[in-house]
């Protein structure tokens, strides 16, 4: 048998545990002298890795969705499902721990809780299976954070005809 395959006793003496410490005063977000900046991503999906980086899958890198040229237009009779759609908000500019709050108009909010080391930024990732349109147009999304809000947005359009590589008229 060998030593990897035994059960062989430690000889370093265990850790006692610690004694609960006071916890600090809870640490709000708040503004860097670069003040806070939020920018938004969409992508059909996001993906954060272990180590930290966000993989994007199928990103409108000009924030636009296009439909097919032939889909019926969507309403609130008859939504279209966007499966899967996801949205990422980088936040900079801000130190401290806190609450941000994104809203989708009109899908909704998340509130999320983030702590940033100084001069840091969080990437916080909104997975939408689906997102559920009822129109084509703009969509804002409101970020909320620091005592701050800034203002987003994407868009959903159909593709023309010449888009779609079919003839005018």
């Amino acid at each position: 048998m060998s030593k990897s395959d035994r059960n062989i006793p430690s000889s370093r003496p265990k850790t006692p545990l610690r004694k609960p410490t006071k916890q600090k005063p809870r640490q709000e977000l708040r503004p860097t002298e670069d003040g806070p900046t939020a920018r938004l991503f969409v992508a059909d999906q996001f993906r954060t890795e272990v180590n930290g980086k966000v993989l994007a899958i199928g990103l409108y890198t000009d924030n636009v969705i296009v439909i097919p040229y032939d889909s019926p237009d969507p309403s609130t009779e008859k939504p279209l499902a966007l499966n899967p759609l996801s949205i990422l908000i980088n936040i900079g500019g801000i130190v401290g721990k806190g609450r941000v709050v994104v809203h989708l108009h009109p899908m909704g909010e998340r509130e999320l809780e983030v702590q940033l080391a100084p001069l840091g930024s969080a990437n916080l990732v909104i997975n939408f299976q689906p997102l559920i349109i009822e129109s084509i147009g703009r969509k804002d999304v409101r970020v909320t954070f620091a005592g701050q809000t800034k203002e987003l947005t994407f868009e959903i359009r159909k593709a023309t005809a010449e888009e779609a590589g079919r003839p005018a008229g």
